[in-house]
């Protein structure tokens, strides 16, 4: 395993090699612009005003495709007449005008649900690649991003999944950057050349040289969101596998919680100390209660997935913590019946002081900062950081989160989504 992952710690650094610094003062493309995206639960009270639809963000971006789509994500599952249907359709009618498509999917999720992925796979213009992210990292292949011509790009905790656009409340971001763009695209043929034995296909043509400078929190880059001029960079999991100079996720986010003088509020799946090897991890929950005891006020919210034994039992020692204040949410079943996998709480997105926005593939747990491939943007800025924490406060304040102490049940979760 230490092998393969120097392999692709090597292929990863070599591709980011010779850059330097960029100026964040520079003047601002036109086109390099941010939206922040949710998805809601059907029937619930959610929905922001400042932030955009995902499904109709996801097809504008596909539809306006000329030359390339690449995707990295999780896995793909679809429902007959439901919200990711339209957004295949995007797909293939980019492929069918010869828009050249690669997708990357993890290699255990697929064998769970092989059907839309092998759809795709079939289709001319579209190739597809499965990774075995656990003989490179230990864990999965857990982002959930994608790139249009080499400019446009989305992150979030949204899977390529039915349920994530219509009955699971998530968050993402789009940016117009190509900057930012080929920092994704950068992982995207990291992982693509380590698949590459998966590609039913053949071989493919090599990956695109990168002329830019890497994006970085001392060289981040200039973006407009909500008529404000923020900052933005990457930051990718896991530690030790991010390419170049691009950061770890669980630096920034220590970072960042280091930082913090008055608040922290954030908004994640769950939150656990358990190391699927064993033993404790207790980076982040230190992190935290030093921000707690040096007056911090920190608020968070976790889902009522898996909200049993030892991560609950975290959380709720987390919440007897002074200054720190946890609750969980229990999104209440839809009229259609059961949904299996559904009506939950799945974003995971963090803001501190009001002036910095983390948004997430992660859960807060190790394997997904040291052992699976995930992604991450941080956003510097006050309108960022005050359309999450709207969303976040309608949560808080909402008919859907009880405090820690007052919730016991769980829902089944779909395992490592």
């Amino acid at each position: 395993m230490f092998s393969s992952r120097l392999k692709i710690s090597l292929f990863t650094l070599a591709a980011c090699a010779g850059f330097t610094a960029a100026s964040a003062q520079a003047p601002i493309p036109a086109a390099d612009t941010a939206w922040i995206a949710q998805s809601v639960p059907e029937e619930t009270v959610y929905g922001s005003k400042d932030a955009l639809d995902a499904q109709k963000t996801w097809i504008e971006m596909i539809d306006s495709a000329v030359k390339s789509l690449e995707m990295g994500e999780f896995y793909f599952e679809n429902k007959k007449g439901e919200a990711l249907g339209p957004v295949l359709d995007s797909i293939r009618a980019a492929a069918a005008r010869g828009v050249r498509v690669r997708i990357i999917a993890d290699g255990v999720f697929y064998r769970k649900m092989p059907a839309t992925i092998n759809s795709l796979r079939q289709v001319k213009n579209i190739r597809v690649r499965i990774i075995d992210f656990g003989r490179l990292g230990g864990g999965v292949m857990h982002a959930k991003y994608f790139i249009v011509d080499g400019t446009d790009a989305y992150v979030g905790s949204q899977n390529m999944d039915w349920r994530s656009l219509s009955q699971i409340h998530e968050i993402g971001v789009r940016m117009k950057s190509a900057r930012l763009a080929e920092a994704f695209r950068r992982v995207f043929y990291s992982d693509w050349a380590a698949a590459a034995a998966s590609d039913i296909k053949g071989k493919d043509e090599p990956a695109p040289k990168f002329a830019a400078q890497p994006v970085t929190a001392k060289s981040p880059q200039a973006l407009t969101l909500g008529g404000e001029r923020i900052s933005a960079y990457p930051a990718f999991g896991p530690k030790g596998m991010a390419p170049g100079n691009c950061a770890a996720e669980i630096d920034e986010l220590i970072r960042l919680i280091n930082s913090a003088q008055s608040e922290i509020r954030a908004q994640v799946m769950y939150y656990s100390l358990e190391r699927r090897k064993g033993g404790e991890w207790r980076e982040l929950d230190n992190a935290l209660r030093g921000a707690a005891k040096r007056g911090v006020s920190v608020k968070l919210i976790f889902a009522d997935w898996d909200m049993k034994g030892k991560k609950a039992d975290a959380a709720r020692a987390l919440a007897r913590v002074p200054n720190i204040a946890v609750r969980i949410s229990s999104i209440p079943p839809s009229s259609r019946g059961p949904i299996e996998f559904a009506r939950v709480e799945h974003c995971k997105y963090m803001t501190v002081d009001g002036r910095t926005a983390v948004i997430s593939t992660s859960n807060w747990e190790y394997d997904y900062f040291y052992a699976s491939r995930d992604a991450a943007m941080i956003l510097t800025g006050k309108k960022p950081a005050a359309i999450l924490n709207g969303i976040f406060n309608a949560a808080w304040t909402g008919p859907y989160a009880a405090p820690v102490s007052q919730t016991g049940g769980q829902k089944k979760s779909l395992a490592e989504d």
